[in-house]
């Protein structure tokens, strides 16, 4: 079938395997339509045991990601002659394609001017082996492309490791869904921070409540205080001739 349909779009390919040398027993390969090289294969060969562990519980080789030329026909291609579904999309800038397995998305198209690889993903068992992979990393001077986030497409949470001598990054995750082709539209979502890691979020802003002002009031006005008169000052009487300079003058007398 998928001869039928690369003749159809006009793409040439080429067929082979030899299980001894490619651990495959057949390929076929092309050019896709954005300029990367893809080969399709059958009946690759399995381990006898399972490999060592090295510490973190892989479970599956979950997706990749390239960037492309020629997005439009790019993503069509993969639709239309290799039968991946869409599941949602970034703007005009990325597609998210699911596969047989049917998990969120097991390719990932990124609208550029030159074909690149940008990343793939491999999904573990819990958080702690997304952290474990992470401080380990950190541990060995590995650099991070991009530290612990939350996609808003699938709902994973992951880490990426830049691998500097390949050019492209390793991203381990948790949490990637699988979906029900019945009952699943795909969404068109917004190129945003939150759309990378939904914990970039703005939350709403803090509304302050106004500060209260209280009116002003004058300090009261200081009370005057006659002078009181020394009470050992002794009045006049009646039978006294004293005007008031001479009693003010007689007291004024007393109290020095």
């Amino acid at each position: 079938m998928a001869r039928e349909r690369l003749r159809d779009w006009g793409i040439s390919y080429t067929e082979g395997g030899d299980p001894k040398t490619e651990r495959v027993q057949r390929w076929l390969r092309f050019v896709d339509p954005g300029g990367f090289e893809i080969e399709l294969f059958s009946g690759m060969y399995e381990r006898g045991v399972p490999p060592v562990s090295s510490g973190a519980n892989l479970q599956k080789f979950l997706h990749a990601g390239w960037e492309v030329r020629d997005w439009e026909t790019t993503t069509r291609f993969y639709q239309e002659v290799l039968g991946f579904k869409a599941s949602d999309w970034i703007g005009d800038m990325a597609g998210f394609f699911r596969a047989g397995d049917r998990y969120h998305h097991s390719l990932v198209l990124i609208r550029a001017q030159e074909p690149a690889f940008n990343h793939f993903c491999i999904q573990v068992e819990s958080i702690d082996d997304v952290m474990r992979f992470r401080h380990n990393a950190v541990k060995h001077g590995v650099a991070l492309k991009d530290d612990l986030l939350r996609h808003a497409p699938s709902g994973s949470i992951g880490v990426y490791i830049k691998d500097e001598a390949r050019g492209f990054s390793v991203e381990y995750c948790v949490g990637h869904p699988q979906l029900d082709d019945a009952s699943h539209s795909p969404r068109i979502l917004p190129l945003a921070p939150e759309t990378v890691d939904i914990w970039r979020s703005p939350l709403p802003e803090l509304r302050r409540p106004a500060p209260t002002v209280t009116p002003s009031v004058p300090p009261p006005a200081p009370t005057t205080v006659p002078p009181s008169v020394p009470p050992s000052v002794p009045l006049p009487t009646a039978g006294d001739d004293l005007g008031t300079t001479a009693f003010l003058a007689k007291a004024a007398a007393h109290s020095s």
